[in-house]
């Protein structure tokens, strides 16, 4: 990850990329965290056996990402809420809260009757800038459990390393963003009864 203020722009950008790139190919999903808000929602939009199989690959892509950063850039980095001088229950709010934004405008503009249409990869992406700047200071901004497993562990694998994650941050920035997820999949629920309407009625 780049030190400099544009960074969350570059990584917000990119994920807009990947996801007009892919959606259709695979619904653009890269987020385990997104993955579980897709199937919590219901409407068919995901079985729970293809879920577990996305959530493998991304895990697995997270881990190959962290190795490609670490050997490109020769420097790694890990998620522990120590590394911003912050407790605990600092970076577990704005892991929580920020990935449900961000599961949150996914099923809105990628999964809900809102879809298709031309700006949700856009829309996926700015949540991803606005949050990570939001939370610039407090949080390191992962809302992604497979970014945290990847970096994490080619953190270890570089003996240069001058911090590893505690247990306690590892615990944060995994199930952080799968509240989050399950909070976003519950409002999504509780806010377009629409969408499950028309569900039951083709039942």
């Amino acid at each position: 990850a780049s030190k400099t203020d544009m960074a969350p722009v570059a990584v917000g950008l990119m994920l807009a990329v990947q996801i007009y790139s892919f959606g259709a190919v695979s619904g653009g999903f890269l987020n385990p965290a997104v993955t579980l808000a897709v199937l919590l929602s219901r409407r068919d939009k995901i079985s729970p056996q293809i879920s577990v199989l996305y959530m493998a690959v991304q895990f697995l892509g997270g881990v190959v990402a962290g190795f490609m950063a670490f050997a490109g850039t020769e420097t790694s980095f890990c998620f522990d809420y120590a590394v911003m001088s912050k407790s605990f229950g600092t970076s577990f709010e704005f892991e929580m809260f920020f990935t449900m934004a961000l599961c949150g405008i996914v099923l809105a503009a990628g999964t809900s009757n809102d879809a298709p249409n031309q700006y949700f990869g856009f829309a996926i992406g700015c949540s991803v800038v606005g949050g990570a700047l939001a939370c610039g200071g407090f949080d390191q901004g992962s809302f992604n459990p497979a970014v945290t497993v990847g970096m994490n562990i080619a953190n270890y694998a570089n003996s240069n390393s001058k911090i590893n994650p505690s247990l306690g941050a590892w615990f944060v920035f995994i199930s952080a963003p799968f509240v989050g997820a399950a909070l976003a999949a519950a409002v999504f629920r509780g806010t377009r009864g629409n969408e499950f309407e028309e569900v039951m009625s083709k039942e």
